[in-house]
């Protein structure tokens, strides 16, 4: 049997291409459309 680890997703507070702070963990920015990709941390 295998053990499945879960993996955390952080979001990024800010984003990565035009710096508008995100407030909710959006998962676009809704000023220029980059993806909110976060970190992922096993």
């Amino acid at each position: 049997m295998s053990k499945k680890n879960k993996v955390t997703v952080i979001k990024d507070l800010n984003c990565l291409n035009c710096g508008y702070p995100f407030t909710r963990g959006e998962k676009f920015c809704p000023e220029c459309g980059q993806h909110n990709r976060g970190k992922k941390l096993p």
